[in-house]
């Protein structure tokens, strides 16, 4: 499946990846409150999951902003184990793979 809205989404044996909304919030800010998942690509935390809120509002109406968050499920339990996404970097004109997994998620392959 070629991933090219924001309404895509891609299902696996292992895995589901849907696109973020504002709803996530409330993992998104446990997820960059944990810092060990934070503590390589160094990002801050977040205050509140208003500022989670507001994070992902941004990302998604932004025509500046060349980034789409997915959301990674385990397809068997309802909580998030993550999300993934490529980045766009105007300023050397190239792509990188952006993700945070939860540690639950640590190892599994």
């Amino acid at each position: 499946m070629v991933m090219n809205t924001l309404t895509s989404q891609l299902n696996t044996e292992r895995l589901l990846l849907r696109p973020a909304n504002s709803d996530d919030a409330p993992w998104l800010f446990r997820l960059n409150s944990d810092p060990e998942v934070i503590r390589y690509p160094n990002d801050p935390s977040f205050r509140d999951e208003s500022e989670a809120r507001s994070f992902l509002n941004k990302l998604l109406v932004s025509s500046s902003v060349h980034f789409v968050p997915y959301v990674i499920y385990n397809p068997v339990t309802p909580d998030p184990l993550g999300w993934c996404g490529v980045l766009y970097d105007s300023g050397i004109n190239d792509f990188h793979l952006e993700f945070r997994l939860t540690r639950y998620a640590w190892g599994k392959g």
